[in-house]
């Protein structure tokens, strides 16, 4: 038995030996470096085969974001590799000296690959190890890499002076923790124009990753000043306002964030980053207190809502004010009135009994005076307006919805009212936006004008508004074609109204629309596919807010980047 083992390991020794000589009489002494930095290979080296340096394709692919595939043939044939990067494909067949280089362009959400050529390799492509390997020489002059070689090391640089540089090229470098050539490489990019949204993303969280918190600050504000209600760049100025102890700055962005979207609440509630200003008064009220929304809109009291046996208190007066009701206060029968259109609310203090329209209704919890303020069970609320409410406890907040006016103007003789008024900005979740979609998922803002063809539209029935919404959506799907869910937002005056989902697939069934009766916060944006941007829709130019097109190159930015240039994308 130890003979045995004893055999073994000399003939492991030995082919362990014969492996390490074999590599080295491939890989030769040559190195190679991206940019200068050392790269982690794994199982597949670059190997040198006469002076030609071969590199593992796949890993290739990998450094920079692109994507591989490898396709076998079904007759038994080699098969072929693909790669997608820097807007290339690359198509090489494997056990041949032919591979193909075509250019993608991207035109209103479709790729077309244009310029393709053939071109011959001084050997054929072949696999070591069952892994693709490539010259690096011509890897680099298909992708626009320049190469500085030595008798003994190879660098591939991207980062410089160069037009070429992409955003996969940038992620690339961010991913690596390689944080001050991310940043230089990202002042390249911003200096063509300063509009390329993720590279202020990159930068703001590079300088983030090295503790340099009033540099990620100032980055974050330079991007809200294209995109002001930007959650991701509101988010990254607070978090870098409350690690440099700017309490004020911090709550600042942090109550404009929560205006936008309160889901907010629970990341910020897990966020280390605002240790800082937990203790502070106002953060103590926006986050730890209960958040209410009526008809879309944020409120703000002076005595805020509480929980009671169990129930939610909320203000009267505020809320009934906010829904357009009248509310008055007779100091000696303590009690209060509130009239809106129709209906008429008579509530005396103390007691759980209501009078809506003269028939009595019951509460849960007596009215009561707090402060000189009203204070009535959140459920009551709903009820005496016919408004639904909703009551999310993780968040602590509360959501208050009325019904859309029921309108009687004919759909035919209005619509081309409503086609005369609107812009239609489409936003596509597969490329870089502000509002957290989902690769599979896109946005159509149906933008009102003038109050005109907001009016006209408020007075179509509720199923004709639907159709319209469903039918406009419909129209523009073409920019977002694929996507599983589209999700229409009907916009007036930098605020959402209306909105539903529009699904392909059920595109004949009848939509639904919530309706936000003072109007929904929100960040509307139009975005530009191919240089990976969005603008603010309101800081455009009047003549930009007219078409739903995604431009190649918005030359209507001229105004706000006068400078602006199309890059490559990655």
């Amino acid at each position: 038995m130890k003979q045995t083992k004893r055999f073994c390991s000399a003939l492991l020794a030995l082919l362990l030996l014969f492996t390490m000589n074999a590599f080295s009489a491939i890989a030769g002494n040559t190195t190679v470096t991206i940019d200068g930095q050392t790269i982690i290979w794994g199982t597949a080296e670059p190997y040198s085969d006469n002076g030609t340096i071969m590199v593992p394709l796949q890993r290739m692919t990998e450094l920079f974001n692109g994507t591989y595939f490898r396709l076998t043939e079904i007759n038994g044939g080699s098969g072929k590799a693909i790669v997608n990067m820097n807007n290339k494909q690359l198509v090489i067949s494997l056990d041949s000296k032919i591979f193909s280089a075509t250019d993608v362009v991207e035109e209103n959400g479709y790729n077309n690959f244009v310029n393709s050529k053939d071109y011959t390799l001084a050997k054929p492509v072949s696999l070591v190890n069952n892994k693709v390997y490539f010259p690096l020489d011509v890897f680099c002059n298909v992708f626009g890499f320049e190469l500085k070689q030595t008798a003994t090391a190879t660098d591939l640089v991207t980062v410089g002076d160069s037009n070429q540089i992409s955003l996969n090229q940038i992620r690339s470098l961010y991913n690596n923790e390689r944080y001050d050539d991310c940043i230089t490489a990202c002042d390249i990019q911003l200096a063509k124009g300063k509009i390329i949204m993720e590279s202020y993303y990159l930068k703001t969280n590079s300088y983030y990753s090295q503790k340099k918190y009033q540099e990620a600050y100032d980055t974050a504000i330079e991007n809200l000043k294209f995109c002001p209600n930007d959650t991701y760049a509101l988010y990254n100025a607070a978090s870098s306002a409350s690690l440099l102890k700017n309490v004020d700055l911090a709550m600042k962005h942090l109550e404009t964030i929560l205006k936008l979207d309160v889901k907010y609440k629970g990341k910020i509630i897990s966020d280390h980053d605002f240790d800082n200003v937990r203790t502070d008064a106002r953060y103590v009220k926006l986050i730890d207190g209960i958040t209410v929304f009526v008809g879309g809109e944020t409120l703000t009291f002076d005595v805020e809502p509480v929980i009671q046996d169990g129930r939610t208190m909320v203000p009267l007066r505020k809320i009934f004010e906010a829904l357009g009701a009248e509310v008055s206060y007779d100091d000696a029968s303590k009690t209060v009135t509130a009239k809106k259109g129709t209906t008429t609310l008579v509530l005396p203090i103390g007691s759980k009994t209501a009078k809506l329209n003269g028939v009595e209704k019951s509460l849960d919890v007596p009215a009561k005076l707090t402060d000189g303020r009203t204070l009535v069970p959140l459920r009551f609320v709903g009820e005496a307006l016919d408004a639904k409410v909703d009551w999310d406890g993780t968040n602590r907040i509360v959501n208050i919805l009325t019904k859309a006016p029921e309108g009687t103007s004919n759909y035919t003789t209005t619509k081309p009212i409503l086609d005369a008024s609107i812009a239609v900005s489409v936003v596509d979740g597969y490329e870089i936006e502000p509002n957290h979609l989902k690769g599979t998922e896109g946005m159509s803002f149906l933008i009102f004008k003038d109050k005109k063809g907001f009016d006209a539209f408020q007075s179509l029935k509720n199923a004709d508004r639907a159709t319209y919404v469903a039918d406009t959506v419909y129209q523009n799907y073409g920019l977002v074609q694929g996507r599983e869910t589209v999700y229409a937002k009907v916009v007036f005056d930098g605020k959402v109204y209306y909105e539903g989902n529009f699904v392909y697939q059920q595109k004949d069934s009848p939509m639904t629309l919530t309706y936000f009766e003072n109007g929904k916060p929100y960040t509307i944006v139009k975005q530009y596919k191919t240089t990976f941007d969005y603008f603010d829709f309101y800081l455009l130019p009047p003549e930009a807010q007219t078409t739903s097109k995604i431009d190649e190159i918005p030359p209507e930015l001229s105004k706000i980047a006068p400078d602006a240039k199309l890059f490559v994308k990655g």
